[in-house]
């Protein structure tokens, strides 16, 4: 089978099983250079396993099960490597897949995350309908089995949105611990500063990933409100009436062109809305949005393959948008 063909099946494959998560496929797993992946909970720093706190997963409402006569809930556990055909000999294959995407706190109940989190595969849902229909959990972990329903975040509302620049902002409907809010730094990143992320790719339970370098990227990411018109705000930062949208914010102002980043970790579609750290300050510099595709047919064992890539800088594709496009919309909620 050649790899353009067993590319085309996988991609069928994921469109498929991605019904459950809701999800347009836009970012598929890559290796660079050793998997630098690692779990939470097995982190040496506890300053990292800290930070790991403030970040959550995005799970449908509907997957979360409640135990009768118990205030726990519950959900299917199903394995990466039997969804997805992910070979059982790769790094946590046999781990139970759950959410989503990955989201992180800003404040005691605001969260950012990807813009196309808070949009559905179907193509029919508003991100609005997406809120309403999903909740965040901050304690999806290696073996976790069960979230009493106080670990639980309904999302509440949407605060801001941007199709284009690929970005959300959501208030949840209760607040988190004030010692779980990420330390944002708004100042442009520098071109190969050394990075990592924490979040929830390939839906698996939280990981870290390191050994990553931030690269100023090719071009610039242009912001264009034309498809917008139902988020957009005349005047500044203002509430969106009465609308179906209300409680919404948006950035009016003219097309901005944001400088692109790109990044070399190891990160996966579930990674989407992931904060992206710098290594230095362990601060929040940008939010991973988009990555590399493609996967390695194993034709012997008739299953799928991380694609491997080097560190170099000319195969980074990463995508990352820097936190200060959120400056003015974060500093006005």
């Amino acid at each position: 089978m050649n790899k353009a063909y067993s590319s085309l099946i996988l991609f069928s494959l994921l469109c498929a099983n991605s019904f459950v998560h809701g999800l347009d496929i836009i970012h598929d797993p890559v290796i660079y250079g050793e998997d630098d992946r690692i779990e939470v909970t097995l982190h040496p720093n506890l300053t990292t396993q800290t930070l790991a706190a403030g970040v959550a997963g995005q799970v449908w409402n509907r997957q979360l099960i409640e135990k009768e006569n118990s205030s726990e809930f519950t959900f299917v556990k199903e394995s990466l490597s039997s969804v997805y055909n992910i070979c059982p000999t790769e790094k946590f294959s046999e781990q139970a897949i759950l959410p989503r995407c990955t989201g992180f706190l800003v404040a005691k109940d605001i969260l950012v995350t990807a813009g196309h989190c808070l949009q559905s595969s179907s193509q029919s849902n508003l991100p609005s309908d997406v809120c309403r229909l999903t909740s965040w959990v901050f304690n999806y972990h290696s073996g976790s089995e069960t979230f009493q329903k106080e670990e639980i975040y309904q999302c509440d509302k949407v605060l801001a949105f941007n199709e284009n620049l690929d970005y959300a902002v959501i208030k949840l409907e209760k607040s988190v611990s004030e010692k779980q809010v990420l330390s944002l730094d708004y100042s442009s990143p520098k071109d190969n500063e050394e990075v990592f992320s924490i979040g929830h790719g390939l839906f698996l339970p939280k990981k870290v990933y390191e050994g990553g370098r931030l690269f100023t990227g090719t071009g610039l990411v242009e912001n264009d409100y034309s498809t917008q018109s139902e988020y957009i705000v005349k005047g500044g930062l203002t509430p969106i009436g009465e609308s179906s949208h209300q409680g919404n914010y948006v950035e009016e102002d003219e097309t901005l062109n944001i400088q692109s980043y790109i990044a070399n970790l190891d990160t996966f579609m579930g990674n989407s809305g992931s904060p992206v750290f710098s290594k230095e300050t362990n601060k929040v510099i940008g939010i991973l949005v988009g990555g590399a595709e493609d996967f390695t047919y194993d034709e012997r064992n008739s299953c799928y393959l991380y694609n491997k890539k080097t560190n170099d800088r000319e195969v980074a594709e990463e995508e990352i948008l820097p936190i200060t496009v959120l400056k003015d919309i974060l500093g006005a909620l």
